[in-house]
């Protein structure tokens, strides 16, 4: 599809987004505002608008909102990387959500994988890694490689998205994919010094100790002295009391 054509039917996506941010913006809003920048740890505009409402932009529609998916997906790359605030780059996020069938999320792979560069905080990187994570499931073959790219990358938010979007939550998947290759990716960031890349580390182990609970015990246990105090205690949430326990004494150790 041509990009003019894109450009000519939504008329400036973004704008049609932030008209929607203000009707639902108003002072209780916008004291939010720079708490919740603190909290999401983001540089992007943040308007605070709940985000309940922000799903309901999606439902509400946009003047592209009945055209087939595969004309959308090239509306919400230009809004991905063209968007200033947190609620504009959630939009195209929702939407990739709203996509229920697999292998018609997966058909967007080539495009979606770029959006890793335009991370900038945990909240995106999540909603992103939900998407990763069904894409993974349903065609590991051309999205595993990609994790082990992205393992090594400078952008942290990359690294990050190695680890997440290899399970994100373990209950929503149907296929796990193989201990081996969680575990590979999972201690190359052992000792990476970025905190979000450390929090979701931590993620992941406690993720496959939901699926592989004995060798992922294992592993902890292996590299309990070099695991940081934000990976043990987010990977050993489900680990039963009495391990958990051998494990912190363990640490002691060293």
């Amino acid at each position: 599809m041509e990009k003019t054509t894109v450009k000519k039917l939504s008329q400036e996506p973004t704008k049609q987004i932030i008209k929607k941010i203000f009707l639902n913006s108003n002072s209780e809003t916008r004291d939010k505002q720079e708490s919740l920048a603190k909290y999401f740890s983001t540089k992007l505009d943040v308007y605070g608008v709940p985000t309940g409402k922000q799903r309901n932009f999606l439902r509400e529609g946009y003047s592209w909102s009945d055209r087939n998916l595969d004309f959308q997906i090239h509306i919400w790359d230009e809004v991905w990387f063209s968007g200033t605030s947190i609620e504009e780059l959630s939009q195209p996020l929702f939407w990739l959500q709203s996509i229920k069938n697999d292998e018609k999320l997966f058909q967007f792979w080539n495009i979606i994988k770029n959006w890793v560069v335009k991370l900038d905080n945990w909240v995106h990187s999540d909603l992103l890694s939900h998407s990763y994570s069904r894409c993974l499931e349903f065609q590991q073959k051309k999205v595993y490689p990609q994790l082990v790219e992205w393992n090594s990358s400078n952008n942290s938010w990359a690294r990050r998205q190695s680890v997440v979007s290899l399970l994100y939550y373990s209950r929503l998947r149907s296929n796990f994919i193989s201990s081996k290759k969680i575990l590979y990716l999972a201690e190359n960031l052992i000792f990476d010094e970025d905190y979000f890349v450390q929090r979701g580390l931590g993620w992941t182990l406690r993720e496959s100790y939901n699926v592989y609970p004995e060798i992922t015990y294992q592993f902890i246990k292996k590299n309990v002295k070099n695991l940081s105090s934000i990976v043990f205690t987010t990977s050993t949430e489900k680990v039963k009391h009495s391990c958990k326990t051998k494990l912190k004494n363990l640490r002691k150790k060293f």
